[in-house]
């Protein structure tokens, strides 16, 4: 039998993957963070390790020991986590050395090509939920202005460039202009600083990084989301179509429509920013 080992942070998506993998026949395994994988995940699967931030060796061992074939990363680890006191491992320690900075993708791809260089698989983390990445379109009943939609455009084209340099995300934009980027601080607290210098009817825009490694950090939004967007007066939110996982559609494009915000998933191979550039610079 296949076994695949989730690497499991915070929130439901570990749920929905091994609910799924399981449905597909295979035997599932969950490699756990203290304090951040909700623990009632045990039950829904056939092992549970839990580990330490910077644990590493044990985590490959643990693969091991389960003739684990493949791997998949999802659930939320903050970013800031690496101004923690990390512990870690000799086998960490010597990948650290390697790292050319700490940045997201470096750490990640780091530890994926040393999990694979030791016989294991790391799949797109969306393998097993492909129902969760929503297709082009207006996902609401309420829907972006003329105003609102050049927004979108203008908010794609720097986001673009602000997850190109893996610094984040997310940018809030209103009338053209940029109210906030978000950095390690995360998502939610973009926002909310947007909204405050925004004032009213943002445009909040959420992307995945340009050739995005579907192996982990792929953008997410929940309903948490859209209650941080009502917070800040926000007007509109739009996705990447394909590249942003949609926890529990229903509910978040429900509550949306209730907060009367328009959600809006975009092809971004579709937009043209050439007129955003001058002299083949960005702004």
């Amino acid at each position: 039998m296949d076994t695949l080992c989730i690497v499991a942070g915070e929130g439901t998506l570990p749920f929905s993957v091994a609910r799924n993998a399981r449905n597909q026949g295979l035997a599932v395994y969950v490699v756990g963070f203290e304090g951040t994988t909700d623990p009632s995940l045990e039950q829904h699967v056939d092992g549970l390790c839990w580990i330490k931030l910077g644990q590493l060796g044990k985590l490959i061992s643990y693969f091991k020991n389960h003739e684990v074939t493949r791997a998949v990363f999802i659930g939320r680890i903050a970013h800031k986590v690496v101004f923690t006191d990390l512990k870690l491992d000799f086998k960490m320690l010597q990948l650290a050395m390697k790292l050319k900075d700490w940045r997201t993708d470096s750490i990640l791809r780091l530890i994926a090509d040393e999990i694979t260089a030791n016989g294991i698989e790391v799949i797109d983390s969306t393998t097993f939920i492909p129902e969760l990445l929503p297709k082009p379109g207006i996902l609401t009943r309420c829907k972006p202005d003329k105003k609102q939609q050049e927004d979108i455009h203008f908010g794609f084209y720097i986001a673009k460039r602000l997850a190109g340099l893996d610094v984040g995300q997310t940018v809030v934009v209103r009338k053209k202009s940029v109210c906030a980027l978000e950095a390690i601080e995360g998502t939610n607290k973009a926002i909310l600083r947007g909204g405050e210098l925004g004032k009213k009817d943002v445009v909040v825009v959420k992307v995945s990084k340009p050739n995005q490694d579907m192996r982990f950090d792929v953008p997410v939004i929940g309903e948490h989301t859209i209650d941080v967007l009502k917070q800040a007066n926000a007007a509109v939110l739009a996705i990447e179509a394909y590249k942003t996982i949609l926890i529990e559609p229903e509910k978040v494009i429900a509550k949306a429509d209730s907060y009367n915000i328009a959600l809006v998933s975009a092809d971004s191979s579709a937009f043209e920013f050439s007129k955003y550039e001058t002299n083949g610079r960005g702004v």
